[in-house]
């Protein structure tokens, strides 16, 4: 029996640099939010695209985290708890190939990453 596994993770540019530095910085993301029909079991592959649209090179960490919906308007708020657990946790089915990135001044990063749903997952969606 098929079982359809819609997934939306987040993946999160965290900045090294300062707080004030981060809200000044810039970086679209692409896309916004993506969504994969997936078996229990499956492997997929993504592609994250991240624009430095300032004049400074920025760095910073990449890392998966859960999230969940706390308002009417649909705002993430991000989980960076490692022990949250959920029915519809699928950040830890997100591999990425590198932990630091760093994104030359007005320049495009890429950053491919890989999904294995897991053997066990329930149908219905996966954030």
């Amino acid at each position: 029996m098929k079982k359809n596994l819609p997934l939306l993770a987040a993946i999160l540019f965290l900045f090294t640099a300062s707080p004030v530095l981060a809200d000044q910085v810039p970086l679209p993301v692409s896309p916004a939010r993506s969504q994969l029909i997936m078996e229990p079991g499956e492997a997929a592959t993504g592609i994250l695209k991240l624009s430095n649209t300032s004049d400074s090179p920025t760095s910073g960490t990449l890392k998966v985290v859960d999230f969940i919906i706390t308002d009417d308007q649909g705002t993430p708020e991000f989980i960076e708890d490692q022990a949250f657990t959920s029915n519809y946790s699928a950040a830890q089915w997100v591999k990425l190939p590198y932990k630091r990135l760093t994104i030359p001044a007005n320049g495009k990063v890429e950053v491919q990453y890989k999904i294995y749903a897991s053997e066990t997952a329930l149908p219905g969606g996966h954030y």
